[in-house]
């Protein structure tokens, strides 16, 4: 079974009682990993550890370590009260959510042009925030 259909399958069973109570920066930032991780699990070793060459000197895997790192890095401010991303003062909890979203979603935008680079193809919203996909879903238009 795959990593997503394991979880489109537990999705119901030991869901929190109040999903409602989960921040929706929560549920959003939590979705974009699960993508990022389908993708990656998606990959070979070779296409992940890759680098392109050209304008592109980085790797799929490098993007995806700096994006778990700003994760820790938001848990860690969370638990302690103080977000440390290059030792700046931030302001509250969900703006440091929204930025950790915004902030993987962008890597995620170079993850898949690395993706493509290497010969594999991303999923068709990969790399998109998650407020864009549900607009794009829902004012059909041509492309």
């Amino acid at each position: 079974m795959t990593a997503t259909a394991e979880r489109s399958a537990g999705e119901n069973v030991g869901s929190p009682p109040d999903i409602g109570a989960v921040p929706v920066a929560v549920r959003r930032l939590v979705a974009v990993l699960h993508q990022l991780s389908d993708l990656s699990e998606s990959l070979t070793d070779e296409q992940f550890t890759r680098v392109p060459g050209g304008a592109v000197s980085s790797t799929i895997g490098g993007h995806v370590r700096h994006n778990l790192d700003h994760v820790d890095a938001l848990l860690v401010g969370l638990r302690t009260g103080r977000s440390d991303y290059d030792r700046r003062d931030r302001s509250t909890p969900d703006r440091e959510r929204a930025f950790v979203l915004s902030h993987i979603v962008h890597h995620n935008a170079l993850i898949a042009v690395i993706v493509r680079l290497v010969g594999a193809e991303p999923p068709a919203d990969f790399g998109y925030a998650p407020f864009t996909v549900t607009h794009q879903r829902s004012r059909p238009c041509a492309r």
